[in-house]
């Protein structure tokens, strides 16, 4: 029954709920999403689903975003938005921004071979904060971004959040259903071997 149940929790996807807090910057620019792995030869492939985006405090420019091809799909507001790590480089989705301040969240899963499974290198999704001309208007973490999901090279997933001038991000993960529902399981059995026994 262990080995059933660990089936089952393996084959689940992964979520993080990340929330990003910014101040006004007072101009327009743009919240990017990128995923990618770190190395096209040694990293399985693996799908970052970009859901429940929600925000306050923002002006956002539905109509104008920016994708890295055709493999990238969906919109903030008309979710998911669905990008694989595949292509050799990064592939990306960003949405315009019109007025800053507040703050944004989201739900990202991340499904396929990657996650749960050991490989030599892995994979990385981040946000990131730009202005009009694609400058960083916060760049604390090492590749720029404010926030990141990694895939790592033995199949687990790590979230990182920072803090920033005015702002801050924060990444968390969420139990995934079936893994409650196996834990929840798991602790009846025991109950009920204990009332037996007694």
């Amino acid at each position: 029954m262990a080995f059933l149940a660990a089936g089952i929790a393996s084959a689940t996807p992964y979520t993080y709920f990340v929330q990003v807090e910014t101040p006004n910057f007072g101009q327009t620019g743009w919240i990017d999403f990128s995923f990618a792995q770190v190395n096209s030869l040694t990293s399985l492939p693996a799908t970052a689903s970009v859901y429940d985006f929600q925000q306050f405090g923002y002006a956002m420019d539905w109509p104008n975003t920016q994708v890295s091809g055709p493999d990238v799909t969906g919109a903030l507001d008309a979710p998911p938005v669905v990008i694989p790590n595949g292509g050799g480089a990064a592939n990306y989705f960003t949405q315009h921004v019109t007025s800053w301040g507040g703050w944004f969240s989201f739900l990202v899963t991340f499904s396929g071979a990657a996650p749960g499974n050991a490989a030599p290198d892995g994979s990385i999704f981040r946000v990131t904060l730009y202005d009009e001309s694609f400058g960083y208007l916060a760049s604390p973490l090492p590749d720029y971004e404010v926030a990141n999901v990694t895939i790592n090279p033995d199949g687990t997933l790590t979230g990182n959040g920072s803090t920033f001038d005015g702002g801050s991000a924060t990444v968390s993960a969420v139990p995934e259903p079936a893994s409650a529902a196996l834990a929840g399981i798991a602790l009846a059995a025991v109950a009920w071997r204990r009332r037996r026994l007694a």
